[in-house]
């Protein structure tokens, strides 16, 4: 794994970067792969270089998402902005 990040918005209907039949959420995680054959460097520039899987997460009311606090209490704070963390490799 290369990195993680998070987008989310400033309402819980529009924080995903991506759309599921035109519908976004309240927020996206993305877990960035690189191939190992390639530095990097060389990976971010070539066709088979990265993999992304993105994770989509619905509010549902009257229910809470502990994974959510575990990973940034800076969510809680307030809708707007993203979290990076890249792995020192």
């Amino acid at each position: 794994m290369l990195q993680f990040h998070l987008h989310w918005g400033d309402r819980e209907s529009r924080g995903s970067e991506h759309t599921v039949d035109g519908m976004k959420y309240m927020c996206e995680l993305h877990i960035v792969h690189y191939n190992v054959k390639y530095t990097v460097a060389e990976a971010l520039g070539a066709t088979d270089g990265l993999a992304v899987l993105g994770i989509i997460f619905e509010h549902v009311d009257g229910t809470s998402n502990p994974f959510l606090k575990v990973i940034s209490p800076a969510v809680f704070f307030g809708w707007g902005g993203g979290l990076v963390y890249t792995m020192s490799l």
